[in-house]
């Protein structure tokens, strides 16, 4: 008889990494909306951010936000399961996530108490790209050479309106103090899924990178 064997992805977790799935049919459009979506929300969070960000400081306006964020989680996990949500496993983890979100947003508010929205939205407009060089770096995921292209265009349009198309400014790194604040908080939010794929892996319980799985890992 022959022995009926595992695919590799199950005997081993890790075994995904180096591949990835795509979305296809209705998924694939389902994906492309909840993205464009996605981008209208942080388009008009920078300008509601501009707003706000004069009249109160960007730690207290967070931990306001993190808490509301929070306690609605809650209830909705209660209201959906019927159950208290219990105390996660390893949650070491989501100390480390809350520091990254926390850096991201903290950081965006300070550069918009500087800066304008349009400069804020450019910077975050690399992110992208900083995303496939962390997907490298943690997951070994390859970027298709098409997809590299893409975000390499888009990088050098946010970097022509970030130093406003000035190539002294280029070239002397003249980014102005908002800018800057905001540059150390872009790396933040890449991480953050990046993070949670790397623990997956990393605990042995998850097939990665499915979205699935993320939320798994993050809650």
């Amino acid at each position: 008889m022959l022995k009926k064997t595992k695919p590799a992805s199950q005997t081993n977790p890790t075994a995904n990494a180096n591949s990835t799935a795509h979305a296809t049919g209705r998924d694939k459009w389902l994906g492309h909306l909840a993205m464009l979506l996605f981008a209208v929300l942080i388009a008009g969070s920078f300008s509601i951010g501009d707003q706000a960000a004069p009249h109160i400081a960007p730690a207290a306006l967070n931990s306001v936000r993190f808490f509301l964020a929070a306690l609605l989680m809650g209830i909705a996990a209660f209201a959906l399961t019927g159950k208290i949500p219990r105390w996660p496993q390893s949650p070491w983890r989501f100390v480390v996530l809350g520091g990254l979100m926390a850096v991201y947003f903290v950081l965006m508010f300070v550069a918009l108490q500087i800066t304008g929205p349009v400069s804020t939205g450019a910077v975050f407009t690399l992110i992208p790209l900083m995303s496939a060089g962390f997907g490298w770096l943690f997951l070994r995921q390859k970027t298709r050479p098409t997809v590299m292209l893409s975000l390499l265009v888009a990088a050098a349009g946010a970097i022509w309106v970030i130093f406003r198309g000035d190539v002294d400014a280029i070239l002397g790194f003249e980014v102005g103090r908002g800018r800057q604040s905001f540059l150390w908080a872009a790396p933040a939010m890449p991480l953050t899924p990046r993070w949670c794929a790397n623990s997956a892996v990393a605990s042995q319980r998850l097939p990665i990178p499915s979205i699935r799985s993320r939320r798994s890992v993050c809650g």
